[in-house]
């Protein structure tokens, strides 16, 4: 894939124009869907990354971390 999350939520983000209130809500909800996604890209990052023989958290403390970010409406 040619671009980052990071840059398509810059890019809708700053995107300059007029949107239909239909259209304008759905690029919110791909907006949030997308920072979601980061959020859970990082807390996999986490668990695969930690040490399993020292692990800060067990798997059912990632996996509540991974419920909180789908179940926030604000992101």
């Amino acid at each position: 894939m040619g671009m980052t999350i990071e840059k398509a939520i810059r890019y809708y983000e700053d995107k300059n124009v007029v949107l239909t209130e239909e259209e304008a809500l759905a690029n919110t909800v791909a907006i949030e869907t997308m920072k979601k996604y980061q959020k859970i890209e990082n807390i996999v990052d986490a668990y695969i990354t930690d040490n399993p023989r020292e692990p800060m958290y067990d798997t059912e403390d990632y996996m509540q971390s991974i419920r909180e970010v789908l179940e926030d409406a604000t992101n």
